[in-house]
């Protein structure tokens, strides 16, 4: 009781952000309740915030399925910007680790036609290549469906966090699917800075086929 009045003032401190983690860790719902109540309406500002997203990734982690869904909706809402904020991207790889199908569609409804400017970015990149890590087949298609037109391979393969998310397309993508995705950067491959790189990521996926 004596923690509730002060949440919202905790969750973005230094050592009181501790305080909460180590009663999300001992105390599980109902008792936690009142942590999550006084973060809805403010999740997404929380999310950004440095200590504030350690506080939500361990939310994530020991929440009810009903305290999360809640939290995640509210979240999920402002994936673009946060994906690509400093703190607030590991709350969002945090929501596709959890693995659950329908939270991994509602990240990916949001990034939908921004896959490829997201993989240019320092911290979106990452969101994107766990997307790719553990979307379903359906959405993995989908994503490099945007990822793999020609003009944007160009483009990806001479950017430096854009190279890594190719290279992890290619690492992920079934076998019969991969084929293709390797032959289109192999055509535009030496226009690429980061071309020993990428040749070495190819180079390891063919010996894996052997």
């Amino acid at each position: 009781q004596s923690l509730k009045p002060h949440v919202c003032r905790l969750v973005v401190h230094q050592h009181g952000s501790q305080v909460l983690q180590r009663f999300l860790g001992r105390m599980r719902a109902p008792h936690n309740q009142f942590i999550f109540d006084s973060l809805m309406g403010r999740a997404h500002f929380v999310a950004s915030d440095r200590h504030g997203c350690c506080v939500l990734k361990r939310c994530l982690q020991v929440g009810s399925e009903q305290q999360t869904q809640k939290l995640v909706a509210q979240i999920v809402a402002h994936t673009l910007s946060l994906a690509q904020d400093p703190f607030g991207n590991y709350v969002i790889q945090s929501i596709v680790e959890t693995k659950v199908p329908a939270y991994i569609s509602d990240v990916l409804d949001q990034l939908r036609t921004h896959i490829v400017q997201c993989s240019r970015q320092k911290f979106s990149s990452n969101v994107i290549e766990k997307c790719l890590a553990l979307a379903n087949p359906q959405e993995f298609a989908s994503m490099v469906n945007e990822l793999f037109q020609p003009e944007d391979v160009q483009v990806l393969l001479l950017d430096r966090y854009g190279n890594y998310v190719l290279q992890r397309a290619m690492e992920t993508a079934p076998r019969r699917h991969a084929k293709p995705l390797i032959d289109l950067v192999r055509q535009h491959l030496w226009t690429s800075p980061y071309s020993r790189r990428i040749q070495g990521c190819i180079s390891r996926l063919a010996q894996k086929d052997q």
